[in-house]
């Protein structure tokens, strides 16, 4: 990932980013979001992904949650807060460090990494 960006930060979401459901208007606020900067582009190119953890016993009541995120980047309508800034937004399957959830996240990901490059 070094040979790629420039700049990458991981946050841990503390209340600072709400999203809300294209569909019900639910609130959402997933645990981290990681901006990336990719090499040789000006600054103002940021790629911003959210990334939600998700024990297998809690997938059940948050699935609304993951399809959402699938949803993140097509749908999002992105306002402009700073002037010559360009955001892209990605949401990714939960992340799981077993299991289905793990590859699915792992696949996901790297699909990203290879489209962005």
């Amino acid at each position: 990932m070094r040979d790629v960006y420039d700049d990458f930060y991981l946050l841990r979401n503390e209340k600072a980013v709400k999203l809300y459901d294209f569909d019900t208007g639910r609130a959402f606020e997933p645990d981290f979001v990681l901006f990336l900067r990719k090499k040789g582009q000006e600054a103002s190119a940021i790629l911003q992904l959210f990334i939600e953890p998700k024990g297998d016993h809690l997938r059940p009541q948050d699935d609304w949650k993951q399809g959402f995120l699938g949803q993140v980047k097509a749908k999002a309508r992105l306002e402009t807060v700073f002037q010559g800034r360009d955001y892209t937004v990605l949401g990714l399957p939960f992340f799981n460090e077993v299991g289905q959830t793990n590859i699915n996240f792992k696949a996901a990901f790297e699909q990203f990494i290879e489209r962005t490059t």
